[in-house]
């Protein structure tokens, strides 16, 4: 062997010996610091298979997502919904999707590192699309890897046509350290007025939801001052919210403690029956004013040949069944009945006007005989009358 291969295995063998220890050296600087040394999944492409995902998903069908209902079902059953859909395990449910979203990756985009970007704007065009099951699971995604921008989560918050993204959002929030202002500030509004009344008060469903299902000891702390303000205003919802915060896990706070034992258990029942009367009471109103409607527009068909009352009726019917109309056939297109859009207001607008002039256009022809003005009537106003029970749910 010549001098010159002994000189360069000898230059190898010490270059190997040099790199091994500057590893060594580098891992326990990291271990030393509190910073775990990266894993394979930690490098820069720990996102990559999260865009691949979205990438073969978008060119599949998208995601369902429950019916919009045209009357609301009470707040029960809209809280019940949001709890199955976060402990359904299916392909194409809400938690699958965030579930793409791996630590590796979550800890890559804190890092604010460049190669996360792929990913990021895949979930953003998702938002951006037209199909609600997208735009819910794009917003899932965004919060489960990067919180999205501060100003898109509180508008995604206040969405009531996306209880599970809302539900996701919260928990996510919630696991962030550095998000106190923000978290403290959507759960200021998580205790809320049902439908403008200020008499009829409830919890956000997708927060009482996402307590009962993906609870955590943070979460609960976090949502003592929710359940205070609950009790306050005897807001439904609270007894389920008081059973997941309340919860004994054996790592209580002191304020939390305090909370459980001063709010009672079962509060809710007692504000429920207190409403029942004046509920009763409404529908009982509008029942006897649609009744009364009908019986009078009989009487005055059989005896005068007048047509105004289904003409009436049928105005008003036109004009609640017009936005009804559009909300049910644009159900897809948009994720929220958007009334502060412009754009979709002069919709609404439109769709009222011109329900109101066909309805009462079609009632008046149609009642042409003095006995097709009560059916003709009651046609008309069962739009406005299941309208209004649909308000006196809870």
């Amino acid at each position: 062997m010549s001098m010159r291969s002994v000189s360069a295995q000898r230059h190898a063998s010490t270059w190997i010996v040099f790199s091994a220890a500057l590893a060594v050296v580098s891992a326990a600087s990291a271990a030393a610091a509190g910073e775990a040394p990266l894993s394979p999944e930690a490098g820069s492409d720990a996102c990559a298979a999260l865009a691949d995902k979205m990438r073969e998903a978008l060119a599949g069908p998208a995601p369902p997502v429950p019916a919009l209902p045209l009357i609301d079902p009470g707040y029960d059953v809209r809280e019940r919904n949001v709890e199955d859909e976060l402990r359904s395990t299916a392909p194409t449910a809400p938690m699958t999707y965030a579930g793409w979203v791996t630590p590796a990756c979550r800890d890559q985009s804190r890092r604010d590192d460049g190669s996360v970007a792929v990913a990021r704007d895949a979930a953003v065009a998702w938002t951006s699309r037209p199909e609600r099951g997208w735009i819910e699971r794009g917003r899932i995604i965004r919060c489960a890897l990067d919180l999205a921008s501060r100003s898109n989560l509180k508008e995604w918050m206040a969405d009531p046509y996306a209880p599970a993204a809302r539900a996701i959002c919260a928990s996510e929030v919630a696991a962030r350290p550095g998000e106190a202002s923000l978290r403290d500030e959507i759960l200021a509004n998580a205790v809320r007025t049902h439908h403008g009344s200020v008499a009829d008060w409830e919890i956000d469903e997708a927060i009482v939801a996402v307590a009962n299902v993906l609870g955590t000891v943070a979460l609960r702390e976090q949502l003592v001052p929710v359940l205070a303000a609950a009790h306050a205003h005897g807001a439904l919802g609270y007894d389920r919210l008081r059973d997941a915060v309340c919860t004994d896990d054996g790592m209580m706070s002191s304020r939390r403690a305090q909370v459980c034992s001063t709010v009672p258990t079962g509060g809710e029942h007692a504000w429920r029956r207190s409403r029942q009367p004046w509920m009763w009471m409404a529908r009982g109103g509008a029942t006897a004013l649609y009744a009364g409607m009908v019986a009078g527009a009989d009487v005055e068909g059989k005896q005068g040949g007048s047509r105004s009352a289904p003409t009436l009726a049928g105005v008003l019917g036109g004009a609640v069944a017009g936005p009804w109309l559009l909300y049910a056939l644009t159900a897809d297109r948009n994720s929220q009945f958007v009334f502060d859009d412009f754009a979709y207001g002069a919709e609404i607008l439109g769709t009222m006007v011109a329900g109101a002039v066909i309805g009462g256009v079609v009632a008046h022809e149609v009642a042409f005989s003095p006995h097709a003005a009560a059916a003709v009537t009651a046609v008309g106003m069962a739009p406005p009358y299941l309208a209004f029970l649909s308000f006196t749910f809870d």
